[in-house]
């Protein structure tokens, strides 16, 4: 199995399998599909360095999401993603600033750029300055 087939097959098989018992007997399944990820995402820091280095300096490690999810507070309470995911900016993935995201789910990838969400002060001052027509 190639190295992207192994990426979206564990995706696949971990979304009907949400478990914590599947999950664990996979295990070396998903570390070869995040293993996978990381070098997905290292490529994708390169290319877009390109034409925007301040996120030259950038890890994987630095802009990857866990697949755990946090279910305290969440109605569906499967322990993990369906996908994998990164954010890159020139802070890593807890920055408020503007950058670009890349989503892996089994049929669909998701590239974006903008800013997810803003502190009241910043939301603020980023609507005041753009004009609204």
């Amino acid at each position: 199995m190639s190295p992207n087939e192994i990426l979206f097959t564990f995706l696949k098989e971990l979304i009907p399998n949400n478990n914590r018992e599947w999950f664990k007997a996979h295990r070396e399944m998903y570390d070869a599909a995040w293993a996978q990820f990381n070098v997905l995402v290292e490529n994708v820091i390169a290319a877009v360095s390109e034409f925007d280095e301040s996120i030259a300096g950038l890890t994987p490690k630095d802009c990857t999401y866990r697949i755990y999810r946090d279910i305290r507070f969440s109605p569906d309470k499967t322990p993990y993603k369906g996908h994998l995911g990164a954010y890159m900016n020139q802070y890593g993935k807890k920055a408020y600033w503007g950058g670009y995201y890349i989503q892996i789910e089994p049929e669909q990838v998701m590239l974006a750029s903008g800013v997810w969400w803003l502190p009241t002060k910043e939301m603020h001052q980023l609507r005041t300055a753009v004009p609204n027509k």
